[in-house]
């Protein structure tokens, strides 16, 4: 399981750089917040997690407010759209099998084995591939990258110990959230209107899911 588990990742991570190679960067979130709809359903028949008729409208208005912030443009509909729905899929996979892991498992021995068969398979992908990196200051960033991500994989497996994954999947949503202060303020890029209403929405609605969750 946890050899799957590790590969599910990082599938996750190279389909990635695929599917925003081959569809625009915005068509691509939008179909990746599909991920906690995928993971409320696996959590629902292959974990036995309760999931009022309530949550799964709340988890359902999320997305289709994350659809109408992020607004897809012309370019949605390609041959190349299958593998956002890949990517989706699979981190739902890769979130369903560390739930299964975390129960009787500490949160190292989640990340060792993720650790470990990724630094095999990219060891022996970036013989063939190597490029010297000549700005030091990407090792700088690179480090930061790797810190961060190792965090949010501790704490997600940490977290799934005590709580439902389908309660804490839902908090993926958020991200609209980050991603839109992040490009205002490093990137300059101006804050739609329908982006401030989804942003606005999808606080409502987590805060609504959250309570919901509580009393349930």
């Amino acid at each position: 399981i946890q050899i799957i588990r590790s590969a599910c990742l990082i599938s996750t991570t190279f389909i990635t750089y695929l599917a925003v190679k081959y569809n625009d960067l915005i068509n691509f979130y939008i179909i990746f917040f599909s991920t906690p709809l995928f993971v409320s359903i696996f959590s629902y028949f292959f974990l036995k997690e309760k999931l009022s008729k309530y949550s799964i409208v709340l988890i359902i208005l999320s997305f289709l407010t994350i659809i109408f912030a992020l607004q897809p443009d012309k370019t949605f509909l390609t041959i190349y759209i299958f593998l956002p729905i890949l990517t989706a899929i699979l981190f739902a996979l890769y979130q369903l099998l560390t739930k299964i892991v975390s129960k009787d498992k500490e949160p190292f021995v989640a990340l060792f084995y993720t650790g470990i068969l990724g630094t095999i398979i990219f060891s022996i992908i970036v013989v063939f591939n190597w490029q010297p990196i000549k700005d030091s200051s990407v090792w700088l960033i690179l480090f930061f990258l790797g810190i961060i991500g190792y965090l949010s994989h501790f704490i997600f497996a940490y977290v799934l110990q005590y709580l439902d994954l389908s309660f804490i999947t839902n908090f993926q949503y958020s991200q609209l959230i980050w991603a839109s202060i992040i490009n205002v303020y490093f990137f300059h890029d101006p804050l739609s209107t329908s982006k401030l209403i989804g942003i606005i929405l999808i606080i409502l609605l987590g805060i609504l899911f959250v309570q919901n969750r509580i009393k349930t």
